[in-house]
């Protein structure tokens, strides 16, 4: 009796080793399935094959300044080329309607312009930071969507920094004469909250983690996605953890083009040149976004605890 009760728990040892080995396996399947759903989410995305970009800038001069004395107005702008983040380009504003590039607006001579490097567009320099923030969160907006966004809802808070001057005069009672001024700084910090939803209605179909991935190229070209590690974070999270919300804060880094000298030496010789990028260095843009649920995959096999139970059932 002792040797057939031995035989008997040799037999559920090995029987039960078989079904862990058997479940350990359908999970690394479960899980390279997993892995090759997300691979085929990142390959078939349109992603712009542009690592790095020059910034360009365009000049519009009119023809009077071209002409010289001892140095033209062109010459005085040339001799501070090396002082730009990126290539200068000078043209006549005579030969606009000739020139082979996409310029936003009216053009206006003297004034300086930056090309949105996605969109290969020269906006006005006023313009160029926070037009160059929306085309990346724009692109930004375009991944929830891809990932099945259910709303997204957003906070800007800007904070800006307003310098009073406050002066006081002063004398002294000595022979001399001697009369100062004294002025300071008076730094006050505004912060402006802006808060809006977008929601997005629910898929006419059951979505799948299987329809996402090879549904994600929907002919849009991501220029900044390969450079921006946060957001496929955001991608990796939604699709291996199945996410139903996430939260994510852009902050605004980008680097400051002009120093003041050169936007004061530029303004010197008569040309229009504004910058936006002490309004904006403070942005912050808070998501909270919330997903459609993907329709369960289909259940592979048991885990290691459901073959204990089932076992344990089967043999009381």
């Amino acid at each position: 009796m002792f040797n057939c009760f031995q035989v008997n728990a040799s037999e559920v040892c090995n029987q039960s080793n078989k079904d862990l080995s058997k479940a350990n396996n359908k999970k690394i399947k479960n899980n390279t399935n997993m892995n090759e759903m997300i691979e085929a989410f990142f390959r078939n995305l349109s992603v712009s094959s542009k690592r790095n970009c020059r910034l360009r800038f365009l000049l519009l001069l009119r023809d009077e300044d071209y002409k010289k004395c001892f140095w033209s107005r062109k010459d005085m702008i040339c001799y501070r080329k090396s002082q730009f983040p990126g290539q200068l380009i000078i043209e006549r504003f005579s030969e606009v309607d000739t020139l082979p590039y996409n310029i936003e607006g009216p053009t206006l001579p003297r004034t300086l312009y930056i090309m949105l490097p996605k969109e290969k567009l020269f906006i006005p320099s006023d313009n160029f930071t926070i037009r160059y923030i929306d085309s990346k969160l724009q692109e930004l907006k375009n991944i929830f969507v891809t990932l099945q966004a259910k709303s997204i809802k957003v906070r800007k808070v800007y904070s800006t920094e307003d310098s009073k001057r406050i002066g006081a005069e002063g004398g002294t009672s000595f022979s001399d004469g001697i009369h100062s001024v004294f002025e300071v700084d008076d730094l006050q910090l505004s912060r402006t909250s802006i808060i809006n939803e977008m929601t997005f209605g629910e898929p006419l179909h059951n979505i799948s983690l299987e329809y996402v991935s090879n549904n994600s190229n929907s002919g849009y070209t991501y220029y900044y996605l390969g450079k921006e590690f946060e957001w496929q974070n955001i991608i990796q999270r939604r699709l291996k953890d199945n996410m139903l919300s996430d939260k994510y804060t852009y902050r605004n880094t980008e680097q400051k083009l002009f120093t003041s000298k050169l936007i004061n030496t530029l303004k010197l010789l008569d040309l229009n040149i504004e910058y936006d990028w002490k309004k904006l260095m403070n942005l912050e843009i808070h998501y909270e976004i919330e997903y459609y649920p993907f329709r369960p995959l289909k259940k592979l096999d048991l885990d290691v605890d459901d073959i204990f139970l089932q076992y344990k059932t089967d043999n009381e």
